[in-house]
């Protein structure tokens, strides 16, 4: 953060202003925007643009928002919680451009027509965007009516509107139109009526449009009448692809995951429809579940596509018992029905049994002139159509959704599945190596089966090489070997399976993996088989590997990798990496003895019995490493975290290291967290551990960070600690800091309601630390002990500054700190002021925004804001004193609550030759600096710092520019040339008449750049 600026510009001369705008830093919009048509509005990468109630950003020109994947752009209301009035783009000119920016808490009266983000008849791209909590009445994040418009690569997360949840298409222009949805992520949304996610509405008095929805996910939308993920209406203009997506956990009266309805009031031609490669499962009807086909008055059915689909475990709700009440495929046709190719349809149910498809249609076509080349289970088969076992990967048990989680099952089909090469052979195969098409939603994609070869193992010290697109089984032939090999290297888009009936013992030198370079990816699984092929499945397998791993977008199944350095440099290197094992019996994923370089990001660890990944041994004599853990996930499985247990389960576990940098990872469920131990040092910063009370072990205390055993991280900050409510967990400590050292800083722990009486739950607990402890800007929710501190022969220090410990449940027992002997009390909010001393601390409701949902900013009455403060170091440097607070000091809490110091109400007048103007005050300021340019794109000098709220100025003949920011400098007077300023925006332009000689126009800009 840089220090608090905050600016209004001050032009003189008779002159136009430049078409260019632009936001940078923080700025605060109190009323309307408009970009005229001649305009172009750039906010810059790191702004944060807040929105006083209602208020719309109204786009006629141009906008770029130029956020990055570090420094996204954020365009959210005044206060927490309020919410603003979204934005309008409707431009003839130009390219919208709005790429890592965020949009929260939209709010769009109804009856106005707009959405969240309205784009009406113009070009635009919506790039890494994210979009949460906004509604409207049509598109509770975008609606888009026509125009050029692409969204990639964006989330869409608890949106509303009464139709289109998340985005609402429009067909309605006298142009043709063009609109991608591209590897977007839309969950948990909510439409009232249609289309819990997407709707989409075609016109017949529009041109035609061309509409691709390809890669998205969509998920976990409920409660709509039709189309719990997509709603589809097709008046004949609008020209279809939806394909490559999955739509899963979503919920509605018909087609839960897609309603699609074509013209059903004039005989219609369609424009040519494709669907394919969907993976639609898991979906609940209330009268039908999975994919509702309405053919309407449809006169060319076969310009339908339909192909390569997986639906499967998509069901009813359990009352609803007549046959047409179906799951898998609904379609409602007049002779007109379409024809659905290379599809699996397995064990989709109502409430009597499996319901797989219904094909209401008077003239009574034929299933077998409907489905072609189909795997559909508890059908008699024949013709083209089969009822085998298609042999998913990792299928979960049941159609219900309450015990499904998308990260542990998987409908890839396996190697030897019959619906391999099973498909309609006048289909054009496009897959690797092979020259039929599949069965399901994988068919004609780069996940498609591999053609393979089963081989013995090689000999001894042999390079293990799998060519690009084909897979290799490794059969042991049931016996329990020793083997040690050279390199394993798995080119682009390859994978190797291990048949053994035992555990083997398998080492290579080295992991290589080629598939980094060209986006492909690679699999090493354990030998499972199809319930119709004879065998039995391979035990999970633990691999050592000695020199290095280098592996990129691999999933492994059942697979464990451990490193022990034996080279003179050794380094593992993996990312985006999925470890699963599918019957909890595995201890951890990853183990890494020793090493030199160690970097695991992007990566999952799903289900082991004891942990996700772990680093270093308790040996001192062994290699100390460094690195980076992050991004990572690790989740254990609630069903099995009792089964073959020993032991705890730790999710990352760091022993022995240099220097770990461990960050942004996510823990779930678990007994430790992150667990950092033996002399280690490193940080901890920007991680989120939960202790989920279905995956709990009774009796046994959770600690979410536990730093151990003389280690030292330079600090634990930005960490989330959420444990929820059950009376299972009854023992939880947010963070443990055990014969070791670390500052402590702006963590965030939220503990939900337990009625324990005086069970172990605390936010910080402290035992015989090293050195001075330093425990500032922290936030601490509803444990019953806030700190807790016990000491050895010699206490050290501890400084508490600026930290919130409060609870929501004042009945029951709690205390703030257990022994304050030792401890400095600066500028804490507390509930409980028993053993508090020192200055500055308050004793009131922190008034936090909404902890149960992660967030934890303050309300706009808090009693923290501006109460905190200065920590030389963390609030500012001592050598440039950058200012890490906004307001006249620090807040109270780990969330600075974003006050405008930008000054307003500004008033100008000229007297003789002189000009004044002067502006309202900014609360926590007295001194505002004045800068001044011939410029407004150039440097300008820093003339003065004065303590009133008005500066005068000579009028010369030449134009000048000026602005004021608030400031904690001291008054005087400077020479000092700055950087341009930021932010410019238009607010006013009043004329002002000259006493003198000549008249002069001034024309006001505000700027704010923090």
């Amino acid at each position: 953060m840089k220090k608090i600026t905050a600016a209004v510009i001050m032009i003189f001369a008779v002159m136009t202003f430049s078409a260019t705008i632009t936001w940078s830093g923080r700025t605060l919009i109190d009323t309307d925007v408009t970009i005229s048509s001649t305009d172009v509005l750039i906010i810059e990468a790191g702004s944060t643009v807040r929105f006083a109630y209602g208020v719309r950003l109204i786009v006629y020109g141009e906008i770029i928002s130029s956020g990055t994947e570090s420094e996204p752009v954020q365009l959210i209301p005044e206060n927490p919680e309020s919410n603003w009035g979204g934005v309008e783009i409707n431009s003839l000119t130009g390219n919208n451009e709005f790429n890592y920016t965020i949009f929260r808490n939209i709010d769009v009266p109804w009856s106005t027509g707009r959405g969240g983000l309205t784009i009406t008849g113009s070009t635009a791209t919506v790039s890494n965007c994210e979009f949460y909590s906004n509604y409207s009445e049509t598109g509770g994040a975008v609606k888009i009516v026509s125009g050029s418009v692409t969204v990639s690569g964006s989330y869409f997360n608890k949106n509303g509107a009464q139709d289109g949840g998340a985005v609402y298409i429009l067909n309605d222009s006298d142009y043709a139109s063009a609109v991608n949805i591209i590897g977007c992520k839309f969950e948990f949304n909510e439409a009232w009526n249609n289309g819990g996610a997407i709707f989409i509405q075609d016109t017949e008095t529009s041109q035609n449009m061309i509409l691709n929805i390809v890669k998205c996910d969509i998920s976990n939308h409920d409660y709509s009448y039709l189309g719990g993920g997509i709603y589809y209406s097709n008046m004949g203009k609008i020209e279809l692809e939806l394909s490559k997506t999955k739509i899963f956990n979503n919920s509605s009266q018909y087609g839960s995951a897609v309603y699609i309805k074509f013209n059903d009031i004039n005989p219609t031609a369609i424009l040519p429809q494709i669907f394919a490669n969907l993976l639609i499962f898991k979906n609940r009807g209330y009268y039908q579940s999975g994919i509702y086909f309405d053919m309407g008055q449809v006169q060319n059915p076969a310009n339908i596509n339909f192909t390569n689909a997986t639906v499967a475990d998509n069901s009813i709700s359990a009352y609803k018992e007549k046959q047409d009440n179906t799951s898998g495929i609904y379609i409602k046709s007049s002779g007109n029905a379409p024809q659905i190719r290379n599809t699996i349809l397995w064990e989709n149910t109502n409430a009597v049994g499996e319901s797989n498809f219904f094909i209401e249609d008077g003239s009574g076509p034929s299933p077998y002139t409907v489905f072609r080349y189909c795997d559909i289970s508890a059908f008699d088969g024949g013709d083209t159509i089969i009822n085998s076992d298609p042999g998913f990967e990792r299928p979960p048990l049941t159609a219900d959704i309450s015990v499904f989680d998308t990260d542990r099952f998987d409908y890839h089909l396996s190697l030897e599945s019959p619906c391999a090469n099973a498909g309609d052979p006048l289909e054009p195969c496009t897959e690797l190596n092979s020259t039929r098409v599949d069965m399901g939603a994988y068919g004609n994609t780069i996940e498609a089966v591999r053609a393979y070869t089963t081989e013995l193992p090689p000999a001894a010290n042999t390079d293990i090489i799998v060519p690009a697109g084909y897979a290799k089984i490794i059969d042991f032939e049931g016996k329990a070997v020793k083997a040690d090999y050279g390199e394993l290297i798995l080119n682009s888009n390859s994978e190797i399976y291990f048949k053994a009936a035992y555990n083997a013992d398998i080492s290579f030198t080295k992991l290589t993996n080629f598939s980094k370079f060209d986006g492909g990816y690679v699999k090493i699984h354990t030998h499972t088989k199809p319930e119709l092929v004879q065998g039995v499945d391979t035990p999970p397998q633990s691999i050592t590997f000695e020199e290095s791993i280098d592996l990129v977008n691999a999933d492994l199944n059942d697979i464990k990798l451990v490193f022990n350095k034996n080279a003179a440099i050794a380094e593992v290197n993996l990312n985006n990496t999925k470890f699963f094992t599918k019957d909890g019996t595995m201890e951890c994923g990853l183990e890494i003895i020793e090493a030199d370089m160690i970097n695991v990001e992007n990566s999952k660890f799903l289900g082991f019995s004891n942990g996700g990944l772990r680093v270093g041994s308790d040996l001192q004599t062994k290699t100390k490493a460094s690195g980076r853990i992050s991004n990572n996930t690790v989740s254990f499985d609630a069903s099995e975290s009792n089964k073959n247990k020993a032991g705890k389960r730790v999710g990352i576990e760091i022993n022995n290291a240099y220097n770990m940098i461990v960050e942004d990872n996510e823990i779930e469920g678990g007994d430790e967290g992150i667990v950092v131990k033996s002399s280690s040092g490193g940080r901890i910063s920007n991680n989120t551990v939960s202790f989920d009370a279905s995956e709990s072990n009774k009796g046994q205390i959770k600690k979410a960070i536990s730093i151990s055993l003389s280690s030292t991280p330079a600090e634990i900050s930005g960490n989330i600690i959420t444990s929820y409510d059950d009376a299972s967990i009854t023992d939880v400590i947010g963070i443990e800091v055990d014969g070791s050292k670390a500052d402590i800083i702006g963590n965030k722990m939220y503990y939900c309601y337990y009625d324990g009486g005086t069970d172990t739950r605390i936010g910080i607990n402290i035992i015989n630390p090293l050195d001075t402890l330093r425990i500032i800007n922290n936030t601490i929710l509803n444990p019953f002990l806030g700190i807790r501190n016990t000491y050895g022969a010699m206490p050290v220090p501890i400084i508490l500054a600026n930290n919130v410990y409060w609870t929501d449940y004042t009945f029951l027992n709690y205390e703030t700190i257990y022994d304050s002997t030792g401890v400095t009390f600066l500028n804490n909010c507390f509930i409980d002021s028993t053993k508090i001393t020192g200055s500055g601390n308050i004793f009131e409701d922190p008034e936090i925004y909404n902890a149960w949902d992660e967030d934890f900013s303050l309300a706009s009455t808090s009693p923290c804001i501006n109460a905190g403060i200065v920590i030389d170091g963390i609030h500012s440097f001592l050598s440039s004193k950058t200012v890490y607070y906004y307001g006249s000091a620090p807040d109270i809490g780990a969330v600075e609550y974003w006050q405008d110091s930008q000054p307003v109400s500004v008033e100008t007048s000229v007297s003789g030759t002189d000009f004044t103007f002067s502006w309202a005050s900014v609360d926590g300021f007295t001194n505002y600096a004045i800068y001044a340019s011939d410029d407004p794109y150039g440097t300008f000098t820093k003339l003065e710092i004065v303590s009133g709220l008005s500066y005068t100025a000579s009028i010369s003949s030449a134009k000048k520019f000026y602005y004021v920011t608030a400031t904690t400098d001291p008054v005087g007077k400077y020479s000092e040339i700055i950087a341009e300023p930021d932010v410019t925006s238009s607010v006013s332009e009043p004329s002002v008449e000259n006493t003198g000689t000549a008249a002069k126009k001034v024309r006001i800009h505000r700027q704010s750049n923090r």
